[in-house]
């Protein structure tokens, strides 16, 4: 209607196209990135346009395709884009989520999940506590020097060590023959006992039983198909 009253100045292109590139979020770039480029064109046609009169500034501007149904168009194009079912990447729609359902895009979201500092936030995978990662957890440097220091030979001098000691029961993987306490997210098994009273779960990713998380919940870098060479029978 502005238009065809002639009481639309395209000078208002550059705010359309603008406030259109702040729609997609600060770092939807897939949709930002065709917006600014389309606004800079705007930017530029815009400042040879002081001398016409709006309606001839508007043929002006469509006649270039950068009118306001051009920017219009391009950012419901994008916007159509990145809604299509089964690869949705809108930010808003992504958020949208059934929490009982794993993720379509579960390895991607992975790979953007924030690097968390050492501090009192962070849950170290080897022992459960917090404050440290695994692979600074005391637990384990004891656990190498307990192993080195039992390495020897008795007085009788035939090479066995004279410290042997059983295996540590958080390390030690489920047998082959071993059954799960459950079975979810199309196969992967879990597989509980208890240490010293406690409940632990067998994380294949860790190769461990942990009081934190299983298989199935791991959020570090190891790979659950890992489960299967460590006799878990996935």
């Amino acid at each position: 209607r502005l238009e065809k009253a002639r009481s639309w100045d395209s000078k208002n292109n550059i705010h359309l196209c603008r406030t259109l590139c702040e729609a997609g979020g600060e770092i939807n770039q897939e949709y930002r990135t065709p917006l600014f480029n389309l606004l800079e064109k705007v930017q530029n046609e815009v400042s040879e346009l002081n001398h016409l009169s709006n309606q001839d500034k508007a043929n002006h501007m469509s006649h270039k395709n950068l009118g306001w149904r051009d920017i219009l168009e391009l950012a419901e194009r994008k916007y159509l884009d990145q809604i299509i079912e089964g690869n949705v990447r809108w930010p808003p729609k992504c958020h949208n989520r059934d929490s009982k359902a794993a993720p379509a895009n579960f390895g991607a979201n992975l790979s953007q999940a924030p690097v968390y500092n050492r501090g009192s936030g962070v849950t170290c995978y080897n022992c459960g506590k917090t404050g440290h990662k695994k692979n600074a957890c005391p637990l384990l440097k004891s656990t190498k020097s307990n192993s080195n220091g039992s390495k020897g030979r008795n007085h009788n001098g035939k090479g066995k060590t004279s410290n042997q000691s059983s295996p540590d029961p958080k390390f030690v993987p489920p047998g082959a023959n071993a059954t799960p306490m459950r079975v979810i997210n199309g196969g992967v098994k879990i597989f509980e006992k208890h240490i010293k009273g406690r409940k632990f779960e067998w994380c294949a990713a860790c190769k461990r039983w942990s009081t934190t998380h299983n298989t199935s919940t791991h959020r570090g870098n190891g790979n659950r198909a890992s489960q299967s060479r460590n006799g878990t029978g996935m």
